[in-house]
């Protein structure tokens, strides 16, 4: 039950700073959220993500991305450790992925290296690089920040299929409020539940073209 005391700890503590309501930009707010990532990444959140609990749901993501779109370029958007950049064919998919904590992407760096992986430090909301790709992921990150905001901005990073992923981790009444909008700003949205039958724990794969 580490994973479920973990999210309810810091969701709590996201909200006190307003990420679940209002996107703040200052340096102080910045500093703050990097932090409480730096210091989850440092107690081996990087190995439970690995775990075999994780492994359905990073399957989806890839399967999703490799059977719908084949080819092309993928941004990922709370990338981690890199993990998907790790499963996705290197000869099919350029990808980049961005992520607040430095060492989560230290470790994302180890593992995946040459010329079609970049792996960049930002704050996703703040992300830009004048770079158009085929499908975007928004890897357990909606609940975090403002979500509507955030997927009515993606279009100015889409391109070809327009393709658009969220993963989505249990759901409590706000994260159903976060699969409406989904549901709603996408074009045939297609979902996949994904149960560990170990520990009970439900993550859901939202996904489809963003509309236009």
């Amino acid at each position: 039950m580490y994973w479920v005391k973990m999210a309810q700890s810091l969701a709590t503590t996201v909200l006190k700073l307003g990420h679940t309501q209002k996107v703040k930009s200052s340096l102080q707010d910045t500093t703050q959220l990097k932090s409480i990532w730096e210091d989850i990444y440092s107690k081996d959140f990087k190995h439970r993500l690995e775990g075999v609990s994780e492994f359905g749901r990073h399957g989806v993501l890839t399967e999703c991305i490799t059977r719908l779109i084949h080819e092309g370029a993928i941004l990922d958007m709370g990338c981690g450790s890199g993990i998907l950049a790790e499963l996705l064919p290197r000869d099919k998919f350029d990808y980049i992925g961005v992520d607040i904590s430095e060492q989560a992407l230290g470790l994302a760096r180890q593992r995946q290296k040459g010329p079609n992986r970049a792996f960049v430090c930002s704050r996703v909301e703040n992300f830009d690089i004048g770079c158009k790709f085929d499908a975007i992921v928004f890897n357990e990150i909606l609940y975090y920040l403002d979500y509507a905001s955030l997927i009515k901005s993606a279009s100015k990073w889409l391109r070809g299929p327009r393709l658009v992923l969220a993963s989505i981790f249990d759901l409590t009444a706000s994260k159903w409020a976060i699969r409406r909008h989904l549901m709603q700003t996408l074009s045939e949205p297609r979902e996949i539940l994904i149960c560990n039958g170990m520990d009970g724990l439900r993550w859901r794969v939202i996904f489809g073209p963003l509309k236009n």
